[in-house]
């Protein structure tokens, strides 16, 4: 069970990793690598390098801010994970008790029914037994 568990956490993790897309540029990022554009177009190169500076700065942030969220998402479904397992485990830990517990019962009842067994032949024997030593004793008492 901790092999598959461990299994479906690598395979979790791989199909996390493949399955993250970078984000989508924001407008204030389109809008200043438009003006960008239209900068160099105008020959305006000390403006352009400022807004290429702002443009860089802000698509840092916004893979900090975008790295912070698969990183929060990431762990929140791996917790989630975690703890689907938990219960699959204490759920076949219950199946287990109950198992063995059953057994416990039925063995219980076996033998109590072998017990009662022996102790009904013991009684029939005495039973038996006291009931020839009458007869013995009357058929002595006759003669």
């Amino acid at each position: 069970m901790q092999d598959k568990h461990g299994l479906e956490c690598e395979n979790f993790q791989k199909n996390f990793e493949a399955s993250a897309v970078q984000p989508k540029p924001t407008p204030e990022l389109l809008n200043l690598m438009e003006m960008r554009r239209r900068m160099v177009k105008a020959q305006r190169y000390v403006e352009a390098d400022v807004a290429g500076q702002k443009i860089e700065e802000l698509r840092l942030r916004l893979q900090a801010d975008w790295s912070k969220t698969q990183k929060m998402k990431y762990n929140s479904q791996l917790v989630n994970l975690r703890r689907r397992q938990e219960v699959e485990l204490e759920s076949l830990r219950v199946r287990i008790r109950n198992g063995i517990e059953e057994k416990v019962k039925t063995r219980e009842k076996e033998l109590e029914q072998l017990l009662q067994k022996y102790q009904n032949l013991v009684q029939e024997r005495e039973n038996k037994y006291s009931f020839d030593l009458q007869k013995y004793q009357r058929i002595l008492k006759k003669t």
